[in-house]
């Protein structure tokens, strides 16, 4: 059963989003559910980008040398439901894997863990573990901590030429990063300078706010004034991994990037990626 939702979305004239977890990994809607619920939204156009495998993390991605059926079910379902919404089979590709390109309609890069010698470390799973590997790995410095992940996150761009680069700023999730800091600020600045000479196009995401954890969007302000100074462009997504959560925020998003400049922003349709106004 789908979750029925409103029609439409204030301001927004084409409902979308392409970040999107599903029970395939480690969501808790079907495939079906989360189609069905954007159809019941308003969409005009949803994309699937469940979790790559990982070795470090097997609970989190798609099962081991499951990538040709995971898409075929994808391919399956834009059959079933191409009078109703265009869909799209994406990837959010971790640092720590690798994936057949040709499956995918786009690729999502983001990080969620460091590895640091012969172990791994998440930096998203709660705020008790983030604190432990600053303390332990970092020696407290948490701009060293900031540093090494932007560095893996700019790395990892600069390797896989995404078509979209995934929550930037993923370690301030907890709220134990100073954001005001003028040093943090040149080492994140630094690391979306890098990623924008491979992939320009950021994702604004609202997961976190989903999830309780922040009251704004990833990535900050200051950073998506840097982007636009740049020429650098945006695509709004929920980072959903709830049916009912496909466009959570996008209202207040969309006000945020109106106020620091953006006349639009990205959506991807079957010619590739298109600007909308807003």
């Amino acid at each position: 059963m789908y979750i029925k939702g409103r029609k439409a979305v204030k301001n927004i004239k084409y409902l979308s989003n392409i970040h999107t977890h599903t029970i395939l990994s480690d969501g808790v809607g079907t495939l079906e559910e989360n189609i069905e619920t954007a159809i019941s939204k308003g969409f005009v156009s949803l994309g699937i980008s469940d979790h790559s495998y990982t070795s470090y993390d097997e609970e989190t991605g798609i099962d081991k040398d499951s990538e040709e059926s995971y898409a075929e079910k994808i391919r399956e379902a834009k059959k079933k439901y191409a009078d109703k919404i265009e869909l799209f089979c994406g990837t959010e590709l971790d640092s720590f894997s690798t994936v057949k390109r040709e499956l995918y309609d786009y690729v999502i890069c983001s990080v969620h863990a460091l590895k640091i010698g012969d172990n791994f470390y998440s930096v998203d799973y709660s705020e008790e573990i983030q604190d432990k590997i600053i303390a332990e790995q970092f020696g407290g410095d948490v701009k060293s901590f900031a540093k090494t992940y932007y560095n893996s996150l700019a790395e990892h761009v600069m390797k896989n030429s995404p078509d979209v680069v995934g929550h930037f700023d993923l370690i301030t999730k907890y709220g134990n990063i100073d954001e005001s800091d003028s040093e943090y600020r040149r080492i994140a600045i630094d690391a979306l300078y890098k990623c924008a000479e491979s992939c320009s196009l950021f994702e604004v995401n609202t997961g976190a706010m989903a999830r309780g954890y922040r009251s704004s969007q990833y990535p900050a302000e200051f950073l998506l004034e840097e982007i636009l100074k740049i020429g650098g462009s945006v695509i709004v997504t929920s980072d959903s991994h709830r049916p009912e959560q496909l466009d959570f925020a996008f209202d207040k998003t969309y006000d945020v990037l109106r106020k620091i400049g953006f006349t639009s922003v990205k959506r991807l349709t079957k010619d590739g990626f298109v600007s909308d106004s807003i």
